[in-house]
């Protein structure tokens, strides 16, 4: 696999940053609806659970764009934002006991409702960030129902299921990046491939020799250590993917 460096801007169609747009919303309308000066007198709750909600998208988004370049940064980002979506949803969970009410059951009308919504595919064109704010407020109405309930727990309900999609999503998501890195590699290492392919492809337009030992194409390097340090001589190609020890003198 090559390395291509190409648009950062994925993350807008996926329905894990796109959801957790919808969570972020949700969260914060709930926190501006229910908390006050009287349970809240230090505004920590809000600031906590809108700051989690917050970083949800923040390393979907910030995971994705680092996918072309680093397969590990992506993953530990996308496992930080998993890690805030179950912060979350623990918030959530205690607030429902607070008010001594308890989760929605599998069957509950409402969170089959909730369950039931489908998100749709973004259509983006050339007025990029004026399309997806729309897709993201058609979204977003989706689940106003719940989100403007009168009931407290309504919308608390509401929020945690969709903690608990977003969860699965994101698990699903790092499954599927770790199985990517396992066929393709990471980005250092299809940097080291272009970079072997291109050396070859120099040394073979140079009449390179062929190596003793292999008959692979050899590259010029340079002596490290040792009494031939700082001298050049020819040495086999696959010396890094097979071990190959086969050199010549350069002359």
């Amino acid at each position: 696999m090559g390395v291509n460096i190409g648009s950062t801007a994925g993350y807008f169609y996926l329905d894990s940053w796109v959801l957790a747009c919808v969570l972020y919303q949700g969260t914060a309308r709930f926190c501006s609806r229910y908390f006050n000066h009287s349970n809240d007198p230090c505004g920590r709750q809000y600031d906590q659970m809108v700051q989690a909600a917050r970083s949800v998208y923040a390393n979907i988004a910030e995971g994705s764009s680092r996918h072309q370049t680093s397969n590990e940064t992506e993953m530990r980002l996308v496992d930080v934002a998993r890690g805030s979506v179950n912060e979350l949803a623990s918030d959530f969970m205690n607030v429902l006991v607070t008010m001594n009410r308890c989760a929605w059951k599998n069957d509950d009308k409402n969170a089959m409702a909730v369950r039931s919504i489908r998100l749709e595919r973004p259509e983006i064109g050339s007025d990029i960030v004026h399309d997806v704010t729309s897709h993201l407020i058609t979204q977003v109405n989706k689940f106003q129902l719940w989100f403007d309930a009168a009931d407290m727990s309504i919308s608390c309900n509401a929020l945690l299921l969709i903690c608990g999609r977003i969860n699965a999503m994101l698990t699903k998501q790092l499954s599927k990046r770790l199985e990517l890195f396992k066929q393709t590699g990471g980005f250092t290492e299809n940097m080291s491939q272009e970079r072997l392919t291109t050396l070859k492809s120099l040394s073979q337009d140079n009449s390179a020799p062929k190596c003793p030992k292999c008959g692979a194409i050899m590259f010029k390097r340079m002596a490290r250590k040792g009494v031939n340090a700082g001298k050049e001589f020819w040495s086999c190609s696959n010396f890094r993917s097979t071990g190959c020890s086969g050199t010549r003198p350069l002359s």
